[in-house]
C-alpha cells in the first residue's frame, strides 16, 4: 500500500511540516549478514581460487567440523554472495564520499549536541534552497514509485473512467483494424509516430484541463511514507495517512503518458537489434534443416501494442514481460543470454528518458531559486541576473540527472555483470542446463560441416527466480535513478560545505599570519 500525503494545506506550510517530520525514512545501507556455521553456501565469487563464473557449480566452503557430503544450494542467495566476498563491487567512489560526509556529520553532531538540536541526516545540513532540490527528488520518487508498483491493466474501472486512457485505447483499437498483423519496418515506424503524436495531444490537453496552475507545482510537497513505521519517531495520524495530494493522481497519469511515449521511441531506435536473429537461433534452425534469414523484418502488431500498454497501464514487472515477449522471435518463451541482456537494457531506457522530461516540467512549474517561504504563484523575477541564475541552476540540475541516468545502471548497479551471473546461476531446463555441441552443414559452396556449441536458453520464470534475489533494481528502475541522483545532490552539497570551510580556514590563517607579521614589523 502506498501511503502519501501533501504537506501543502494552506499557504506555504511545507517548511514547518518537513522540519517536524524526520527525513530519514528511507533505509540506508543494510549491515552485512553473517552466515551461521550450520548453513552450507556456494561461493559465487570471481576472487575465489579455482572458481570460474562460467562453471555450472562452484566450490562449497565447509565450516570447521562440518561434513562435506551435503549437496550445495542450486541458486545462491544474497547472503551467500556476501559471505563469499561479493561478486560485484561492494563500494564505489560515490559510496565512499557519502560515507565520508556521514562521518563529518557525526563529528558535527558531537560538537553541537551540548548546545542544542544536532543534525540527524545530511538533509539537515542543507540550506533552505538546497532542501528544495532534495524535496523535488522525493516528490518525483513518490510519483514514479506508484507507476512502478501499481498496475492498471486489469483495473477496467480506473481505465474506463479516465478520459485519457479510454480515448487512447479507442484510438489504438481503431488503428489496429487498419494495420496488418505483422508490421514491416516502415509500417511500424508510421504506427509509432502516430502513437507519439496522439500521446503529445493528450499531454497538451491534460495541461489545458488543469488550468493555469502547473500540474507539478506542488511536487516538492509529495513524500512517500510507505516504509516501515518503526523508522518514524512519531507515527503520523490516520487523517494524515489517508490524505491524498490533489494533483498526485494527475501527475502519475502524466508520467505514464511520458513512459509510453519514451517506450515507442526506444522501440524505433532499436528496431534493427530487436529484429536481428541471433546466430545461435540460425544454427539451431540449420540442425533441423531450416534456413533463417539474419534479419526478420517484421514485428507482431499485438506484441507492439502490449508493450505500449505495459508502459501506459502496467508496472515494472509487466514491462519486462512485454519486452521479453517481443524479443522472443520463435514464440517458445525462451531467450538466449544476449537477448535476455537486451530485454533488461530496453526495459530500463524508457524510464530514464521519461524521468528527464518529467524533471524538466517540474523545474518549469516552480523556480529553483525561490526560497521555501515564497509563494509558489510568484512569477520568476524578470531581471536579467535572476533569469540567468535560474537558467544556470536548471541547466546544471538537468545535466547532472542526465549523467546519472546514463551511468547509474552500468557503473553503480553493474547491470551487465549481474545479468551474466543471473544467466549462469539460473536453473535452466532447456538442454538440461548444458551446452550442446551439434554438427551443422556449411551453407557455402564448399559443403563443409562444422561443430557449433549451443548454450541453453532461459525462460522468464527462471530469470525471475534469480533476478528477484540479486537484481531487484529492475523492479524499481525509477526509484534507482532518483536515489542515485539524490546521492549526487548530497555529494555536491557536501563538497560545497567542505569548500566553504576550506576557504574560511584559509582566510583565518592568512589573517593570523598578517596580524603576526604586522606585530613583528611594528616592533
Amino acid at each position: 500500500m502506498h501511503a502519501m500525503y501533501s504537506l501543502r494545506q494552506t499557504g506555504r506550510i511545507a517548511v514547518r511540516a518537513r522540519n517536524a517530520l524526520p527525513r530519514n525514512l528511507m533505509p540506508i545501507l543494510q549491515s552485512p549478514i553473517v552466515v551461521t556455521s550450520s548453513s552450507l553456501v556456494r561461493c559465487f565469487s570471481d576472487r575465489l581460487m579455482g572458481y570460474s563464473p562460467m562453471a555450472p557449480t562452484g566450490p562449497v566452503p565447509q565450516p570447521p567440523g562440518q561434513s562435506t557430503t551435503a549437496a550445495p544450494s542450486s541458486i545462491p542467495t544474497a547472503q551467500d554472495v556476501t559471505t563469499a566476498g561479493g561478486v560485484w563491487a561492494p563500494t564505489s567512489a560515490k559510496r565512499d564520499k557519502i560515507t565520508e560526509l556521514k562521518a563529518e556529520l557525526a563529528e558535527v553532531a558531537e560538537k553541537v549536541k551540548p548546545i542544542g538540536p544536532f543534525p540527524a541526516t545530511l538533509d539537515d545540513l542543507a540550506t533552505p534552497v538546497q532542501k528544495l532540490d532534495l524535496w523535488l527528488v522525493d516528490g518525483l520518487d513518490s510519483i514514479a514509485r506508484k507507476a512502478d508498483v501499481e498496475s492498471l491493466v486489469d483495473d477496467t474501472t480506473a481505465t474506463d473512467d479516465d478520459p485519457i486512457y479510454s480515448q487512447i485505447k479507442e484510438w489504438m483499437t481503431l488503428l489496429y483494424k487498419e494495420k496488418d498483423d505483422l508490421l514491416m519496418q516502415h509500417q511500424c515506424e508510421d504506427y509509432l509516430r502516430r502513437f507519439q503524436r496522439e500521446i503529445e495531444r493528450h499531454l497538451a490537453w491534460q495541461a489545458t484541463q488543469h488550468g493555469e496552475t502547473p500540474i507539478l507545482q506542488d511536487v516538492r510537497d509529495y513524500i512517500d511514507i510507505s516504509g516501515p513505521m518503526q523508522l518514524l519517531e512519531k507515527t503520523p495520524s490516520e487523517l494524515l495517512l489517508s490524505s491524498t495530494p490533489p494533483n498526485l493522481a494527475v501527475a502519475v497519469r502524466r508520467y505514464r503518458l511520458l513512459l509510453a511515449q519514451a517506450a515507442s521511441q526506444v522501440l524505433l531506435d532499436n528496431w534493427k537489434s530487436i529484429t536481428t536473429v541471433s546466430s545461435h537461433d540460425i544454427d539451431r534452425a540449420a540442425v533441423d534443416g531450416i534456413t533463417l534469414e539474419a534479419q526478420d523484418a517484421t514485428l507482431p502488431l499485438a506484441k507492439v501494442e502490449a508493450l505500449l500498454d505495459s508502459y501506459l497501464l502496467g508496472n515494472a514487472a509487466t514491462r519486462v514481460e512485454a519486452w521479453w515477449d517481443l524479443v522472443d522471435r520463435d514464440h517458445d518463451g525462451l531467450l538466449q543470454e544476449s537477448e535476455m541482456n537486451s530485454v533488461c537494457e530496453l526495459a530500463v531506457q524508457p524510464v530514464g528518458q521519461a524521468l528527464q522530461k518529467l524533471l524538466q516540467e517540474a523545474l518549469q512549474a516552480h523556480p529553483m531559486t525561490l526560497p521555501p517561504s515564497a509563494d509558489a504563484t510568484v512569477p520568476v523575477p524578470s531581471g536579467w541576473r535572476q533569469r540567468r541564475r535560474e537558467a544556470k541552476a536548471q541547466r546544471q540540475f538537468t545535466k547532472m540527472f542526465a549523467k546519472t541516468a546514463k551511468n547509474h545502471f552500468q557503473d553503480e548497479v553493474e547491470m551487465s555483470h549481474r545479468l551474466r551471473c543471473i544467466y549462469q546461476w539460473a536453473n535452466k531446463t532447456h538442454q538440461d542446463n548444458a551446452i550442446k555441441s551439434v554438427l551443422v552443414d556449411e551453407i557455402a559452396w564448399t559443403g563443409r560441416k562444422r561443430y557449433v556449441e549451443l548454450p541453453p536458453k532461459i525462460s522468464l520464470p527462471e530469470f525471475r527466480e534469480v533476478q528477484q534475489e540479486h537484481f531487484t533494481h529492475l523492479d524499481r528502475v525509477a526509484s534507482e535513478y532518483l536515489k542515485s541522483f539524490r546521492e549526487d545532490l548530497l555529494i555536491v552539497q557536501g563538497k560545497g560545505r567542505q569548500r566553504a570551510e576550506l576557504y574560511r580556514d584559509c582566510a583565518l590563517f592568512m589573517a593570523a599570519v598578517c596580524g603576526v607579521d604586522y606585530v613583528i614589523i611594528s616592533l
